[in-house]
């Protein structure tokens, strides 16, 4: 913390404040899951600094069908649906991890 090295000279004032400048960014781009999604794109070479990323439509679909399926079973409990949308579901995440 730039506190503790109030007697230190002006170069290494600077020097630990910058660090900690950096380190509380670090930790606002880690703590924020918006924040840091961007952060690995970025540095996957997925994501260039200031642009937004949108996900296919496709996928957007399937996430709808799940929730809607999911929804579903609020109301009418089945669990033959339950074991469907669960291997729907586990299938989605094995296709994401994939790629």
């Amino acid at each position: 913390h730039p506190d503790f090295f109030v007697n230190e000279s002006e170069e290494k004032q600077q020097e630990i404040l910058q660090l900690s400048t950096l380190n509380n960014k670090a930790f606002q781009t880690l703590s924020n899951p918006d924040q840091l999604l961007a952060y690995v794109l970025a540095a996957k070479g997925e994501l260039e600094e200031g642009e937004k990323y949108e996900l296919p439509q496709d996928f957007l679909m399937e996430m709808m069908e799940v929730n809607e399926a999911f929804m579903e079973l609020e109301f009418d409990a089945d669990e033959q649906q339950l074991a469907q949308v669960k291997q729907t579901v586990e299938e989605l995440e094995d296709s994401l991890n994939a790629e």
